[in-house]
């Protein structure tokens, strides 16, 4: 039992010291693609980003599962070689030696961000079943023709509630869009409706899900910068792709602009929890 842990720990301690160049390579090789594809195409250039987080989990996995299965079959003919270590006398001896430590300390940021994590989940239930009331019954018409004309699935609704500051979207399975008390009175009609677009194209796209796979991904390599970086330009290019998708559908870029520019005056803080926000990515 003792040597099973002892493997986990050293295969994971290896797995997280190859992520280090390993990310850095994958985030040079979207840093380079990011540069050739126009800022015309954010779809795709969402794809390299969001592409270049998952290719880091996926290495990282399988730099983990290689280790756990070199080391298994080798198990009993290590017993007696762990009685003596020898001192480090090169960086690769070093890092053999450290392997717990790095494991040790992944293992403690991890846990703290898993609690926070759930909290933000906790935090995204709470917002979306508690306080919420019905829309006036004409926008909760526009928005099922909007939804039916996009190809959104119908157990979509819309709700407003005190607890947002700026329209949001919970939930991957059935999502709901969440607007503030009185959105509707202090924006004209067509500035509604672009942000309420806006809203659909995060739910046709699965922004929500994906956008909980990013958290996840960041909290697995907090450590890393790059992860970072990636996730700042998954954040952008997911708003600019939804902003692209309000212009095909309604060819007026200035309503949604200057929708958008209100309810971000009239924002006093983020809410809580996991959500897309109108206003931005996740919160």
């Amino acid at each position: 039992m003792t040597n099973s842990i002892g493997f986990v720990v050293d295969g994971l301690g290896w797995a997280l010291l190859h992520s280090l160049w390993q990310i850095a390579a994958i985030s040079g090789v979207a840093w380079i693609a990011l540069r050739v594809i126009p800022e015309r195409q954010p779809g795709a250039r969402f794809a390299v980003a969001y592409g270049a987080m998952v290719a880091s989990l996926a290495a990282f996995a399988i730099t983990l599962l290689s280790y756990l299965g070199a080391s298994a079959p080798g198990a009993a003919a290590s017993d007696t070689a762990a009685i003596f270590v020898p001192p480090p006398k090169t960086l690769v001896d070093w890092l053999a030696q450290s392997t717990w430590a790095v494991s040790a300390l992944w293992s403690l940021g991890f846990a703290a961000l898993s609690i926070r994590y759930v909290r933000a989940l906790r935090e995204t239930w709470r917002l979306r079943n508690h306080g919420v009331l019905p829309v006036p019954e004409f926008w909760e018409r526009n928005f099922a023709l909007w939804a039916a004309r996009v190809g959104v699935d119908r157990g979509t609704t819309i709700r407003q509630t005190p607890h947002v500051s700026s329209p949001v979207t919970i939930g991957a399975l059935r999502p709901i869009v969440l607007v503030p008390i009185g959105f509707f009175l202090h924006l004209p009609r067509e500035q509604a409706e672009a942000i309420l677009l806006h809203e659909l194209a995060h739910i046709c796209r699965q922004d929500y899900l994906l956008g909980l796979i990013e958290e996840v991904i960041k909290a697995v390599f907090f450590y890393h910068p790059c992860i970072f970086w990636l996730s700042r330009q998954v954040d952008a290019e997911r708003e600019y792709a939804c902003d692209e998708f309000v212009l095909a559908e309604t060819g007026d870029a200035r309503a949604l602009a200057q929708g958008l520019g209100r309810i971000a005056v009239g924002s006093q803080a983020r809410e809580a929890g996991f959500a897309m926000a109108a206003t931005g990515g996740p919160i």
